[in-house]
């Protein structure tokens, strides 16, 4: 039987040029709604993108992924500009937020931002969703008051070698500045251009300044003695008070209770 001379119904034929050893050439094949794929651009059964013709211009972004500007990429990587924007965020997770328009924003209740020498370690120091900065596990605190510092010895001064030489602390009477063994404790003036010159220390009140020393060597020209004109009340046994309208230095003594004056011979001795 030749095909040749059958008649075509529901099956049609196909001519012997259009097949080798059995089989339909695409390359005789008529285009429909479909097109062919030249056998080049397949590799494995795959299209191979390679050999594509157009670009990503001619796809259309899709409801989950979208198309990036080359305008927003460099050498491969993603440029952060005010152009790579998303609602005006680039990032916003756990607390960290990066907007092209006003920079990097941390928020978050107690420990905002915070240093430790491994992720979960101890935290060294903060900063303080109050707006404060903490170091040495909150004994170091910086705030608009200004720097808070709790505990004796916190504050330590060193030499540039890194020897210690003194520290400043608050103690449980006030504040203690403390030298180490065999050093000093200098304060000195420079004699700047101001209305009150030198050093001075007050104390508040009825309240007491105290210098306790094997000895106190006060190497100055002269020393001006406390003035008063009666008697303080309750004087500590040694008081000594210098009275202007007697010119007499008088000294209390709790061995009698009673006050007594130094002798007032004229000239100098």
């Amino acid at each position: 039987m030749i095909l040749d001379q059958v008649v075509v119904g529901t099956y049609g034929l196909v001519k012997s040029t259009d097949i080798s050893a059995g089989h339909i050439k695409l390359d005789t094949v008529v285009e429909g709604t479909y097109g062919l794929v030249k056998s080049t651009d397949i590799t494995s059964g795959h299209i191979k993108l390679s050999t594509c013709y157009g670009d990503l211009d001619d796809i259309d972004n899709g409801s989950t992924y979208s198309k990036l500007k080359t305008t927003d990429i460099d050498a491969g990587h993603i440029k952060l500009s005010s152009y790579t924007q998303v609602s005006g965020e680039w990032y916003d997770h756990a607390g960290v937020e990066i907007d092209a328009s006003h920079g990097i924003n941390i928020y978050g209740t107690n420990n905002a931002l915070t240093t430790r020498a491994t992720k979960t370690g101890t935290i060294q120091c903060y900063v303080g969703a109050d707006g404060c900065i903490y170091a040495g596990g909150g004994n170091v605190k910086l705030d608009s008051g200004g720097i808070e510092i709790k505990g004796l010895g916190t504050l330590e001064f060193q030499t540039s070698g890194g020897y210690k030489r003194a520290e400043i602390g608050g103690g449980t009477y006030g504040l203690c500045i403390n030298a180490e063994i065999d050093k000093n404790v200098s304060i000195t003036t420079t004699g700047t251009n101001t209305s009150a010159k030198g050093i001075a220390i007050w104390a508040a009140g009825d309240e007491a300044i105290s210098l306790s020393a094997e000895y106190i060597n006060l190497g100055a020209e002269y020393a001006i003695l406390p003035m008063r004109t009666s008697a303080p009340s309750s004087p500590p046994d040694g008081c000594m008070v210098f009275n202007p309208n007697t010119g007499y230095t008088n000294v209390y003594s709790s061995h009698d209770s009673a006050w007594h004056h130094f002798n007032r011979d004229a000239g100098w001795a």
